[in-house]
């Protein structure tokens, strides 16, 4: 983790590390040791891929111009920051010589681990329907942790302040994922060998974009939208350790064999 540049980051990262090491150390690790692990795993981690991307877009509603009239809209390094990862997250390159997004990459790799990808194709049908996010979730065959995470995502994209939203992306995503994408891509390189290249591939991916350019960007975007504000970064903590719980659960119930539903993280 690169040193934060204010005291203000500072205290938060202190404030949210528990929380954030229940998800880096988290058993989900080193509990995958088939193919049939791998394959639930997927089932239930494409729901965090896919609701990744609703997130981003209410980032960029919020830190750039969308609307017409075009106007000049905020800070230039948080727009170009933001506008540079919905490109390479909608439409990055998908190693054979076209474009994808990363969603898409994704369920690519679950067809070739052979990965159920019924729940998150109805639940996409459901949305092309109509339906709102809450609605597409009901009754869908997946954990209920699951389903928590995904409803805590959507409530900082549909409710939250912007700098919550941030502080949930920064520090539910962008910062933790290369710590936690390596601990499964290392258990992964082990125990399949030469196997399961386009899901190694993904979260390769992520380790390097996330770690040596998203993270460091995202931290500054936390604080360009905090500033001084005491309330603020104080509202930031609270997202960004609702964030990470909620990760955890969904770690727990990705779990194979995990059939228990945990209690879901209290909403912001």
């Amino acid at each position: 983790m690169k040193k934060p540049r204010s005291q203000h980051l500072r205290s938060l990262l202190s404030a949210i590390e528990p929380a954030r090491r229940g998800v880096v150390e988290h058993p989900l690790y080193n509990s995958i040791q088939t193919m049939e692990d791998i394959r639930y795993f997927q089932s239930q981690h494409v729901f965090a891929v896919w609701d990744f991307m609703s997130l981003l877009k209410r980032l960029q509603r919020e830190l750039s111009c969308v609307e017409l009239p075009w106007r000049v809209t905020g800070n230039p390094l948080v727009r170009r920051f933001v506008n540079e990862l919905v490109l390479e997250e909608e439409s990055g390159t998908n190693g054979s010589g076209g474009f994808s997004s990363h969603f898409e990459l994704y369920r690519a790799s679950m067809l070739k681990s052979e990965a159920d990808t019924s729940a998150i194709d109805l639940f996409g049908q459901r949305l092309q329907g109509g339906d709102t996010v809450p609605e597409a979730l009901l009754d869908l065959p997946i954990h209920d942790n699951t389903r928590a995470f995904v409803n805590t995502t959507w409530g900082f994209v549909a409710d939250a302040p912007v700098h919550c939203a941030a502080a949930a992306f920064t520090f539910g995503r962008e910062e933790v994922i290369p710590d936690m994408f390596l601990r499964l891509l290392d258990d992964l390189v082990v125990k399949f060998p030469g196997t399961l290249e386009p899901f190694r591939d993904y979260l390769d991916l992520h380790i390097s974009l996330d770690g040596e350019t998203h993270g460091p960007l995202a931290l500054q975007m936390v604080e360009e939208l905090c500033k001084d504000d005491l309330l603020k970064w104080k509202q930031a903590e609270d997202a960004a350790i609702l964030a990470l719980t909620a990760r955890r659960r969904l770690w727990d119930g990705a779990m194979l064999g995990t059939t228990t539903p945990l209690q879901p993280p209290t909403p912001v």
